[in-house]
């Protein structure tokens, strides 16, 4: 397991330091065009500042070094794999890009099952952890009561910020401080969505379906992503959404077979956002401007 998990951690930084080098060299304004939020600098400074709050160690602005290692501590026999986004340059290139680490072993025959989505930043600056999707399938005829479930995620979390029937949310600020009154105005919607019933939807985990997930290119980061919790409203708050599976919801006596929580920085993923989106228009801009220097060269034909 230890050569399994540092082979991964090596791979990782190394299609990283591939993906941003050959990037910076198609891109003369790395991220300092999206403003002072999005700089590497800038990033990095709110990573180091979210790790009050965790899932089974694991805490939003890790490296995926970091977070692997931290899923390892907690779980030593889970195995894990990277799986790409294929980045697409206005000026032509692509390639391959990490963007999450995801669990991959198929359910236990007693049906247990613990499935785990990591998602980092996007180019050009450094990847941090942003956001955490994990998946507790218990074993077949042993539920767990959903109010123990519930007294552990208060244990952990605090009072929750929203409880209904389906699910429990906690906001936080930045520095750590719980949110005990209902957000208003802009930042009302900075609520992690869901279908109504906790559900939230996920990327793909298991590694054995595909290897790539997502695009990153200007029609895929550009208008339209902030929306909702990652709004810009929404940057100075982290949100941690838990889901306990029972019957009848809501009811703490009822038989639990699973549970699942969501963690996520909307300040990671919409600083990331638009230090990428910015970085892709300066490649357009840059391919543009060849483009219409080269038009200037031409000579007009004979007339």
């Amino acid at each position: 397991m230890c050569a399994q998990l540092s082979k991964l951690v090596l791979r990782f930084a190394a299609l990283c330091v591939l993906a941003c080098c050959s990037s910076i060299l198609q891109a003369q304004t790395p991220s300092t065009a999206a403003g002072d939020c999005c700089t590497a600098a800038a990033l990095a400074k709110l990573a180091g500042s979210l790790g009050f709050v965790d899932v089974i160690g694991v805490k939003l602005g890790m490296t995926p070094a970091q977070a692997t290692a931290a899923i390892h501590a907690a779980e030593p026999n889970l195995k894990l794999a990277v799986l790409n986004s294929q980045l697409e340059m206005p000026s032509g290139s692509n390639s391959k890009v990490p963007r999450f680490i995801a669990t991959t072993a198929p359910p236990a025959s007693d049906g247990s099952e613990e499935s785990i989505i990591m998602e980092f930043t996007t180019p050009p600056n450094a990847p941090f952890l942003a956001r955490i999707y994990r998946t507790v399938q218990f074993p077949n005829g042993k539920p767990v009561a959903a109010g123990n479930l519930i007294q552990a995620l208060q244990k952990k979390y605090g009072t929750e910020l929203v409880v209904n029937q389906n699910y429990h949310e906690w906001v936080f600020q930045t520095d750590g401080q719980p949110v005990t009154r209902p957000l208003s105005g802009t930042a009302a919607a900075c609520m992690i969505p869901t279908n109504g019933s906790g559900i939230v939807n996920v990327p793909p985990y298991n590694a054995t379906l595909t290897q790539n997930y997502g695009e990153i290119n200007l029609m895929y980061m550009g208008p339209g992503y902030e929306t909702g919790d990652l709004a810009p409203a929404c940057t100075p708050y982290v949100a941690v959404l838990a889901t306990v599976n029972g019957l009848p919801p809501g009811d703490p006596t009822a038989l639990a077979q699973s549970m699942s929580v969501v963690m996520e920085s909307a300040g990671l993923l919409d600083y990331s956002h638009r230090a990428t989106l910015s970085w892709l228009q300066a490649d357009q801009a840059a391919k543009d401007q060849k483009a219409k220097a080269a038009a200037a060269a031409q000579g007009a034909p004979q007339l």
